[in-house]
């Protein structure tokens, strides 16, 4: 068994390893398959978006606001391979996102999206590494 560290380093290769262009297909789901909002809400989180939230009980962010946000201008693959850990404050955040959406981490995105399935593999890693 690997330490969440070198699980961490390999799900952030991964993520550096995609292609912009899968990260503007996501922009052509105009309806996005139920859960996608939900793992990139909850990588917004992680990368400690200021963006507003759309749906406040939920906790999810607005589609496009996600998505202006992961193929805008800074190349969200370096903001992601530059993050070591999360604070404290935002791991707490991300743990009742976790909690209020069970199944998010199970990773099944795959047949969805590349994109979505290896930065679930990021989030789910970093997570791990952040709380030890």
């Amino acid at each position: 068994m690997s330490s969440t560290r070198e699980r961490l380093d390999q799900a952030r290769s991964n993520v550096q390893k995609l292609e912009r262009h899968g990260f503007n297909e996501m922009m052509s789901f105009c309806r996005p398959p139920a859960k996608l909002p939900i793992m990139f809400s909850l990588v917004m989180i992680l990368l400690e978006s200021k963006k507003n939230i759309a749906t406040e009980e939920e906790g999810l962010y607005d589609w496009k606001d996600i998505m202006r946000e992961l193929t805008g201008s800074v190349d969200i693959r370096s903001r992601i391979v530059a993050i070591e850990s999360v604070s404290k404050e935002t791991l707490e955040k991300a743990t009742i996102f976790v909690n209020n959406h069970q199944g998010i981490l199970e990773n099944s995105y795959g047949n969805i999206s590349m994109v979505a399935e290896k930065l679930c593999s990021w989030v789910d890693a970093l997570l791990a590494h952040s709380k030890q």
